[in-house]
């Protein structure tokens, strides 16, 4: 699936990093499904899709190139740099386009969260 889908290198995924987020949310009893095959970087848990994303810092324009739907989550895998992965301009559209961004950390939180 890797390399018939192309599936991290054009949409900016490292598989290393999409694949430790599914073994938390496996290793929390979760399931989720991927929304297409054929694309492996957007999942749906609980009803609601979670977008995948590897970006040094998340900004607004990379955000609106995006071009999410509504009430998503957007998880940025890139987190050596910890919170400044997203930029504060970033999370200032996010509230405007009703979606959500977290970064690993939060991500942790979240998945906690879920039961």
């Amino acid at each position: 699936m890797y390399y018939d889908n192309n599936s991290f290198r054009g949409v900016k995924v490292r598989f290393e990093s999409l694949n430790y987020a599914l073994k938390v949310i496996k290793s929390k009893g979760l399931k989720f499904d991927f929304r297409d095959i054929n694309n492996l970087k957007e999942i749906i848990v609980n009803n609601v899709n979670i977008v995948f994303i590897y970006e040094y810092c998340l900004s607004k324009v990379a955000l609106l190139q995006l071009a999410p739907a509504e009430e998503c989550i957007i998880l940025n895998l890139h987190h050596w740099n910890g919170a400044s992965c997203i930029s504060s301009e970033a999370y200032e559209l996010a509230k405007d386009m009703n979606i959500k961004l977290l970064t690993m950390d939060e991500f942790y939180g979240y998945i906690n969260s879920l039961k």
